[in-house]
């Protein structure tokens, strides 16, 4: 199996070099950062398998890098390095698509955990229970190769929004609860608050809106969650 390769981008050398020695002894190849562009210029000529990113950083702090970053690739999975004071960063982070977050201090055992979920999610091909190809209403999805088509034209979603919504639009007019979704999206007892799977939302909408305007098949239950609405 090939070694799945993982950039780390942190500026904390103490925190970096723990985080390289415990990923290379789980058999990861990982190249190492400190400063943002440093970490782009190497992302511009290989797109690694994984990327976690720092929100403070020299050069481009990690919100300007993920940005780059999905400019190049929408898919590849990022995970977002915070402080607990930074929640306004975080939302921000998983807003420019960002697909996960650990928040500082961390336990490297829990970070492992987390990039081994990542790259499960990012080598999925779809629940056992669904066909590779989806079509509901004007959307047509494919879980093999993680493609959504909006009335024909390809719209490109990173791995979580993806996985949100093929959740959704595999039972239309069904409401998931965020809790709901957390679990069948993320398939791993983390915690994530509410806000992630409403960050994400917002940010499929403007996609979707982008591609199809004024066309907005999901919508919002108050105090419950979602729904894919079933006449679209």
């Amino acid at each position: 199996m090939e070694e799945k390769c993982i950039l780390i981008a942190e500026d904390e050398a103490g925190l970096r070099e723990s985080m390289v020695y415990v990923l290379r002894k789980e058999g990861y190849q990982v190249v190492e950062y400190g400063d943002g562009l440093d970490a782009f210029s190497y992302i511009e000529k290989k797109m690694p398998d994984l990327i976690l990113l720092d929100i403070l950083m020299p050069g481009l702090d990690g919100l300007q890098l993920c940005a780059r970053v999905r400019s190049l690739c929408a898919t590849v999975p990022v995970m977002f390095i915070s402080s607990k004071d930074e929640e306004f960063d975080r939302v921000l982070g998983l807003e420019l698509g960002a697909d996960d977050y650990l928040c500082k201090p961390f336990s490297l055992k829990e970070m492992v955990a987390r990039v081994r979920a990542l790259l499960r999610r990012s080598s999925y091909v779809g629940a056992h229970e669904s066909l590779p190809r989806l079509e509901v209403g004007r959307v047509a999805i494919d879980a093999q190769q993680m493609f959504v088509w909006i009335d024909g034209e390809l719209a490109t979603f990173s791995l979580t929004e993806f996985r949100i919504i093929e959740s959704l639009i595999k039972r239309p007019g069904v409401v998931k609860e965020r809790e709901q979704l957390i679990f069948e999206v993320y398939n791993e007892n983390f915690y994530l608050n509410d806000r992630a799977i409403d960050c994400h939302i917002k940010r499929i909408r403007k996609k979707i809106e982008q591609v199809a305007p004024g066309f907005q098949p999901i919508e919002a239950v108050y105090g419950v969650g979602y729904r894919w609405k079933k006449d679209f």
